[in-house]
């Protein structure tokens, strides 16, 4: 008798504890990750602004929420909603104000102005609640860069094409394209610069993220330049280069 009761009761606690496993999964379930903060842009008037989450992946940078504001006022909230899968994500979040609204379709144009939170490929790993994460739209986009980036030992991973105003590549202040500006694999790219006028000379270096680590070379990597130094035009095409420098 006495077994037929403990039996019974380990088949009650069996089925209380599935119970609460099932409302826990399903609760889970329900989490969600949320992205929130303020837009700001001195030159705006009217048009659309496009806030874009993006992930910083085996393939670049790849886009997994956003979130439109029709009317900018001073300035003006916004807020997006992901699955709980992407936490922990490294993410960039940008905006851009699409003044010519040619969206859908070519969002990113010349005249348009952007901006990204933290500044230019500055990156960050989501939380359950992200506030604060605010981007000032301030950056004009005058001209794009276009060409096709060759590499003979390619395998897989992304291709970061960086644009510098400067000689000096190591310095942020002076990276101008846009983020974004990453290929999947070796082929043909086009890259939006900012703040830069066309008749001004660029640099433009490619690097092979061969271990998926970021934007950032490590060893392995593969990087390689244009021949000559670019005159910025505002449709500058025929920037080819081979990655064929490995990063010991």
């Amino acid at each position: 008798m006495s077994n037929r009761k403990s039996k019974r009761r380990y088949f009650f606690h069996y089925i209380l504890i599935l119970c609460c496993l099932t409302f826990f999964l399903s609760a889970c379930e329900d989490i969600t990750i949320s992205v929130s903060g303020e837009i700001t842009c001195d030159e705006y008037t009217s048009g659309q602004i496009h806030i874009s989450l993006l992930k910083v992946g085996e393939k670049g940078l790849e886009f997994i929420a956003g979130a439109t504001i029709d009317n900018l006022n001073e300035k003006s909230d916004y807020k997006t909603i992901i699955p709980i899968e992407y936490l922990n994500t490294k993410v960039v979040v940008s905006a851009i104000w699409d003044c010519d609204d040619n969206y859908p379709g070519i969002i990113f144009s010349k005249g348009d102005y952007w901006g990204q939170y933290g500044g230019n490929f500055y990156s960050f790993q989501l939380e359950l609640i992200n506030n604060n994460i605010d981007v000032d739209i301030n950056n004009k986009i005058t001209a794009t860069i276009s060409g096709e980036v060759t590499c003979d030992v390619y395998s897989s991973g992304p291709i970061y094409i960086s644009v510098w105003d400067s000689e000096n590549m190591g310095s942020l202040e002076h990276l101008v394209n846009m983020t974004g500006g990453s290929i999947s694999e070796p082929g043909p790219y086009t890259t939006l610069i900012s703040n830069v006028e066309p008749g001004n000379p660029v640099w433009v270096i490619g690097l092979w993220d061969k271990d998926g680590s970021g934007n950032s070379p490590t060893s392995g990597d593969y990087s390689g330049v244009p021949e000559n130094t670019i005159i910025l035009e505002e449709e500058t095409t025929g920037v080819d280069f081979d990655l064929d420098t490995v990063w010991e």
